[in-house]
């Protein structure tokens, strides 16, 4: 969604949820294989429409910087947790 406005509604509408502490409990209900089962189909959609992009664009030595750098950084924090201790 490109539109600004959606994500101050879908805000408004956490803050909102944040004030029933019933919501919350029900949330907590969730089994956490679910849960990761969710986080998993969430975290490759975004994966696959990263790498969608990075196929579609021309890769010259900038854009391989920039790659190499962010992942570097990601998969170094990952990898090496304790980096910034």
């Amino acid at each position: 969604v490109a539109s600004r406005y959606i994500g101050l509604w879908i805000g408004g509408i956490l803050i909102i949820l944040g004030l029933f502490p019933v919501i919350g409990a029900v949330l907590q209900n969730i089994p956490k294989p679910v849960l990761g089962g969710a986080t998993l189909v969430m975290f490759g959609t975004v994966a696959a429409a990263g790498v969608k992009i990075l196929a579609s664009e021309k890769i010259n030595r900038r854009s391989l910087l920039i790659i190499a750098v962010s992942l570097g950084l990601g998969l170094g924090v990952s990898f090496v947790p304790e980096l910034f201790t």
